[in-house]
């Protein structure tokens, strides 16, 4: 058994704090303390229990369960730790382990995967079938973790800030407070989280999250890898005060300096049959980085709403953001890559649905690849969409530096409406680049499409929008093969483009194609910046309108 670490620890009521913002993918690891001391060892918790670090199965590094309460006890037990002379809930963890060492291992795979915590009732503020934790770089592997909430009453510390909230079924935690750590590599697998029953309340203006499987980084290491693949999260009852984000699988990564994160996002669910959920996507992952490549890839990521209630927001296949922060020096290639995704709205009501979403943020400068490729949208016959409709999704924003390349792609993205209502807009692929300095760019769209064997339409339908604006360099938009296809849709207040492209120059301004069905070679440009705009379109639709 490899040795466990245990440490006089400053303030450990924070503990619980800790994990319910890793799990939330938001808090600054460089900002805690090194350490804290090791939860309460408990097979079952049936009587109320006052704890400064929460309860937890085993924190050995072995497999092990932790059971809560019994079924129809209520808010009883009570597991808080005394903060300010107030019960504020405390963890919940299956297998909890950490190691100070650098560049350590923690392994919750093979005999020892499988880590569970069964909450049936009783009052708690944070929750993990198993988390891992490393506090100076190194491996963290987490296979078969589960979290089952079938009742009781998440009580989360109401002082804590918004993003120290969550529920996951694995964690896998990696910081390096030393700045001494070569290795960050995060392995969360086959990790659910089921809520099933139970109340949560979030403070005033919170969210709580629930995450399948979770991964939180924030190390200066130049490896830097993460592999999240086949967790589920799901939603099939309890009550909510407060919307709650759902992540089937979850990355988080930050780097100060240089690093070359990895980031691989595949086979996650996330699932809704209950309730309003505030955002829920089968895989979710935000990289910020100053210097250094990165390569990030979501593939075959599914968000279902099954049931969803009117005032929900966003469902997803994926969904990746990146950001360089300011402090960034030297341009690294970026690519971001979103294929094979899907969000599915088998009935009620949500308001944006993407297949997939690519967000960047001040890139900076290199080479940069974004694609969203082949991700599908799918609505049935009982669902409805009040806002955006969108099959692929890429959008750039921000800095840029001299010599700059920023190519996005969208192809063969698809919406697919079989009887539902689409109240606004719909978009097969669409591609939006904004630099605020200097670089070219390039957006190409091909084969996006628009399908429906029924159903309601309304706004603006567009197989492939492409939108370029830039300061200076060249502009390049090509909007190819890209299709409506509506047989039967019943339309009130429709305009529809098979393709749109539009550039934007600092001298060059408002170049615009709109085609219905085909325009084909036109070309704009001037003496010192130039625009190249193509678009070939097919639009066939057979129509009844209504008033």
């Amino acid at each position: 058994m490899k040795r466990h670490l245990h440490h006089k620890e400053a303030p450990s009521s924070l503990a619980p704090k800790i994990l319910a913002a890793l799990a939330a993918g938001a808090f600054t690891l460089g900002a805690a303390p090194a350490a804290y001391a090791d939860p309460i060892v408990a097979a079952t918790v049936t009587t109320d229990t006052v704890t400064n670090d929460g309860v937890a199965g085993s924190t050995d590094g072995t497999a092990a369960t932790i059971t809560v309460g019994t079924t129809g006890g209520g808010a009883a037990p009570e597991i808080y730790y005394p903060a300010g002379g107030n019960h504020r809930g405390a963890l919940v963890a299956g297998a909890w382990r950490k190691v100070s060492l650098t560049d350590g291992t923690i392994d919750f795979t093979g005999a020892n995967a499988g880590g569970t915590a069964l909450i049936k009732s009783g009052t708690f503020g944070a929750a993990a079938g198993a988390y891992a934790w490393l506090t100076q770089g190194g491996t963290a592997q987490i296979s078969g973790a589960r979290t089952t909430v079938k009742g009781g009453v998440m009580n989360p510390d109401s002082s804590a800030p918004q993003y120290q909230r969550g529920i996951v079924g694995g964690l896998a935690v990696i910081e390096d407070s030393a700045h001494s750590a070569a290795l960050a590599k995060t392995t969360v697998t086959q990790s659910n989280v089921s809520i099933e029953g139970g109340s949560f309340t979030a403070p005033s203006g919170d969210k709580i999250t629930f995450a399948g499987g979770a991964a939180y980084t924030n190390v200066d290491a130049a490896s830097t890898n993460t592999l999240i693949t086949n967790n589920t999260a799901t939603i099939t009852g309890g009550s909510f005060t407060t919307a709650p984000l759902l992540y089937g699988g979850y990355a988080h990564i930050r780097s100060s300096v240089n690093a070359t994160p990895t980031v691989h996002l595949t086979g996650n669910t996330a699932e809704a049959r209950w309730g309003k959920i505030a955002a829920a996507y089968g895989a979710y992952t935000s990289i910020q980085q100053k210097n250094g490549a990165a390569q990030i890839f979501a593939e075959q990521n599914t968000a279902t709403a099954t049931r969803a209630a009117t005032g929900t927001e966003i469902f997803a296949g994926a969904r990746i953001d990146y950001e360089r922060t300011f402090s960034a020096t030297a341009p690294g290639n970026v690519t971001l890559k979103a294929k094979n995704n899907k969000a599915v709205l088998a009935d009620g009501t949500l308001k944006t649905l993407w297949g997939a979403k690519i967000n960047v943020r001040d890139a900076f400068g290199g080479a940069a690849v974004y694609e969203a490729t082949e991700n599908i949208v799918t609505i049935a016959a009982e669902g409805t969409v009040t806002d955006e409709v969108r099959g692929g999704d890429i959008e750039q924003d921000g800095n840029s530096a001299a010599g700059a390349s920023y190519k996005a792609v969208a192809a063969k993205n698809r919406i697919v409406n079989t009887g539902g209502n689409i109240k606004r807009n719909a978009t097969g692929g669409k591609v939006e680049l904004n630099t605020w300095h200097a670089g070219d760019l390039y957006g190409t769209l091909t084969e996006n499409a628009i399908t429906g064997t029924g159903g309601t339409w309304a706004g603006i339908l567009c197989g492939a929008k492409a939108k370029l604006n830039g300061h200076a360099g060249a502009a390049t938009a090509a909007v190819q093969k890209n299709k409506i296809d509506i047989e039967h849709g019943a339309m009130q207040g429709v305009s529809a483009w098979a393709g749109t492209a539009r550039v934007f120059r600092r001298m060059f301004k408002h170049s615009t194609v709109n085609s219905g069905i085909s325009v084909l070679g036109h070309v704009a440009q001037n003496d010192r910046h130039k625009a190249d705009i193509a678009v070939t379109t097919w639009l066939k639709l057979t129509l009844r309108f209504i008033p």
